[in-house]
């Protein structure tokens, strides 16, 4: 895993260029910052540099065998990397304080699940409503299962379970179940994991 401020002039390879060679500045920053995290945790994996381009539903595409995930708020990115023999699939999202507020207060009729209970997760500090935590952690179960099912998946379609830091998530329309966390990083960022576990084991949850 790799977490850096977001940077400008990093350098990116003509694969990736194409995704962002009409952004504004800003954005092309965070899409060089979170490919330059991304080539940090895979070389802790011992794996050569190379092109980590867009796929289909915005995801970046790993190296064969290989998983991860990418994200940025604020002034902060991350990236994490992994092996499909120990994942299927990963997904992590960065919330910060600032961002978080910005979550309209009505967005509940396009993120909950109507089998989902309305009790706040257990830990929850009085500045984070529980709406803008579900946000955060449906978005990194849908970092996990859009590219897994081969489908956009959206956030109703996510049934979650709240234990203290922890979370289970599961859908109606899928036999596919993702185990995660969250945490609050600089008592501001709210940081959220989601795997799917490879059929030949592994950790159940990405700690951080």
């Amino acid at each position: 895993m790799d977490v850096r401020p977001i940077e400008s002039g990093l350098p990116l390879y003509p694969e990736e260029e194409l995704s962002v060679q009409r952004a504004v500045p800003k954005r092309r920053d965070e899409f060089a910052t979170g490919r330059w995290c991304a080539r940090q945790a895979l070389a802790q994996l011992g794996v050569a540099p190379a092109p980590v381009p867009v796929g289909r539903w915005r995801n970046p595409i790993w190296p064969d065998q290989l998983t991860g995930s990418i994200s940025h708020t604020g002034n902060l990115c991350a990236a994490v990397a992994a092996r499909r023999t120990t994942w299927t699939a990963i997904g992590i999202d960065l919330l910060d304080r600032a961002s978080a507020a910005q979550l309209p207060a009505d967005a509940a009729g396009l993120l909950a699940n109507p089998h989902e209970t309305d009790a706040p997760a257990p830990g929850l500090p009085a500045w984070l409503p529980p709406l803008v935590l579900l946000f955060s952690v449906k978005e990194a179960a849908i970092k996990a299962l859009s590219p897994t099912l081969q489908r956009f998946v959206d956030f109703p379609e996510i049934r979650l379970r709240f234990e203290s830091h922890t979370f289970a998530a599961s859908m109606d329309s899928e036999r596919l179940s993702v185990h995660g966390w969250w945490a609050i990083a600089m008592d501001e960022t709210i940081v959220t994991g989601a795997v799917l576990l490879s059929s030949s084991g592994g950790h159940s949850t990405l700690a951080p």
